[in-house]
This record gives structure tokens, sequence and C-alpha cells, in this order.
């Protein structure tokens, strides 16, 4: 009976809206990063110089621009942690003393990948439900008429879940890296304890252009949009935010590019629009005689959240970066790597 009267209270309060979700900076990233996970898809890095093996009659590294079919822009806002490690991931809001890194890329490419192996363990626990249950004791201490704002303090988004303690482990041939995270999930099947799969990290080798913005937030702001380079401008004229901005070529130099590369000294909307039409000048000198092409590493594509996992694809590329074979027929390929 009692069992009863302890669910049928938890229902009634969570229905009439008695159960409020934090509305935090803090607490509205950290559920956009549960739901989305914090280092997957595009990784922007610095170029990493690739090895190159032509054969007989074969078109120069100037050429091979006419051999990168892809062409792609894409944004990636990364957290600078405090080690100076950068988490790229669905950073909705801007958090004050927070500092940011947001890359916008133009990039021309071809995809090659790099090995990998990928483990995930987990154990299940007791249901969630037998914490709440104890949370629930704890918080009515036998009053007969408990106060609403008591009912607060119980998690019911964990009813019906279990308890699972999960580990996961990426590795290349250079190094492995694994973290542990406690999750609850509505599961059925609970018999699988473990698996384990080859994977292929895509790795984009080619040429672009890159504007980077590394800004710390002064104040909290809901409306601060980190994936807007204007609103960070507007940002930092209304003094939200402070930093720094930087504007790149990814193997495209020359002496008609060099010129055409601004310099600015602070992120306001004049320095964006210039540092924009600057990239806009660029891309359309690509294909000019007298510009010089240089393919390399410019970003890699990783689907998985573990921490230190981007450090590891980057030093694994960096230690054995890809090989460019260049065949007579003018056709482009990758030496092929096996997981050691």
């Amino acid at each position: 009976m009692e069992k009863g009267i302890y669910y049928l209270l938890i229902l009634f309060f969570s229905s009439c809206g008695v159960f409020k979700e934090d509305q935090t900076v803090n607490n509205i990233n950290n559920r956009a990063n549960d739901v989305t996970l914090a280092m997957k898809g595009y990784q922007p890095i610095d170029p990493i110089k690739i090895l190159v093996k032509t054969q007989n009659d074969s078109i120069s590294m100037n050429q091979i621009i006419n051999q990168l079919p892809n062409e792609a822009t894409r944004i990636a806002i990364g957290k600078i942690n405090q080690n100076g490690s950068i988490a790229f991931g669905p950073f909705n809001v801007a958090k004050a003393g927070e500092s940011y890194t947001v890359i916008v890329d133009y990039i021309k490419y071809i995809t090659t990948s790099i090995p990998a192996e990928y483990n995930e363990e987990y154990q299940i626990d007791d249901y969630a439900t037998n914490s709440l249950k104890r949370d629930w004791l704890k918080i009515y201490n036998g009053e007969a008429n408990p106060k609403k704002e008591l009912f607060t303090k119980l998690d019911t988004t964990l009813i019906g879940k279990k308890i699972i303690n999960r580990q996961t482990e990426l590795r290349t041939n250079h190094g492995v890296v694994s973290t542990q995270k406690r999750e609850y999930r509505f599961i059925v099947d609970t018999k699988k304890k473990s698996f384990s799969h080859k994977v292929k990290i895509p790795v984009y080798v080619g040429v672009g252009l890159r504007i980077q913005a590394s800004v710390t937030v002064v104040k909290d702001s809901l409306s601060l949009n980190l994936g807007s380079l204007y609103g960070l401008a507007i940002a930092a004229s209304k003094d939200q935010l402070n930093g720094t901005l930087v504007i790149q070529t990814l193997g495209i130099s020359g002496e008609n590019i060099s010129p055409a590369v601004p310099i600015p000294d602070r992120i306001n909307e004049t320095t964006i629009q210039a540092a924009m039409q600057s990239l806009a000048t660029i891309k359309s000198k690509i294909y000019d005689v007298k510009t010089q092409i240089t393919p390399q590493v410019v970003a890699f594509g990783l689907p998985y959240s573990i921490e230190g996992a981007k450090d590891l694809i980057e030093s694994s590329l960096h230690t054995d970066p890809p090989l460019v074979i260049i065949n007579s027929k003018r056709e482009i390929n990758f030496q092929e790597k096996n997981l050691n």
C-alpha cells in the first residue's frame, strides 16, 4: 500500500509541474552533451604533412587540386579545457569564465582512413528506482504532510531506468584511451555485456581556408550564439566576451595569396567581415597557376565520446601520416593501413 502511494505521489507532482528542470547555463550544456556525443563528427586540426609517392609521368603536387573531388564548408565549436586540449561538441550556451574556440572551414579534399578498434563493456546495476526510493524516504522524514518544495529534490527522470556503468576504449596502432561513465537507460535486453569491433576513422586530406575565433566568455548569456561569427562579433562589442581571431590557409600559398590574408587585431564586426571577404578572394585563386597547392591532413571524423580520443588520433596521424600514391594514370590512391 505504501509503495503504491509512493509512486502515485511522484506521478502526481511530476504531472503538476512541481519537478522543474534546472535551467542554468551549465545544465543546458550538460543535457546537450548527453544527447549528442561530445566528440562526435568533424575534428579540425592544424595541418599535418602527408607522404607522397609518385610514379613515372605522374602529375605534380600543384596539379593535384584537380584530383580532390569533394568540397565542404563546416563549423566546429570546441571547449578549451584546463590542460589546453580542445573538445569539439554541441556547446549550446556560453558560460562565463569558460573558453571556447569556433572554427569555420572551407576544404577541398579527398577522404582516406586510419584503422582503430572500439571496445565497450558495461555492468548493469539495480533499478534506479531503488535509489529514488531511498531519496524519497530521506526527504519524507516521517512527516504526515510533507511540503511541496521537498518533492523538487527528487529526480523523477530516473523512474523505470537502470544504472549502467559503462567503460569504452579506443585503440590505434600508436596508443589507447579509455573512459568510464555512469548512465541511466530504459533497456530490456540485459544479456549483452561487452562488444568489440574494428573501425575506420575518416581522415580528410586536401587544402582549404580557416577562420578561428578563440574567446573567453565574460558574462553568462542564453542569447550568445557560439555558432555564429557575426554573433560573436556583436557579443564582443557588448563586452560579453574577449578573444582573438585567426585567418589561415591550409596548403594554399603563393605571391598572389599572401597579400590577401588580413591581419586582424581584435574580434568585431569589421574584422569578421574583412576575414570573410579575404577567404572569398583566396578561394577564387585556388586554380590560378601562380597558386602553390600542398595537400595536407586538415581534419578527421570521430564518432566516439571518449576523453583523449582526439589527441590520440592527431598523435597517430603525426607519427604515421597518410601515404599518397600518384600512379601513372594520374590517379590518387592511399596506401592501405592495417591495425596491428
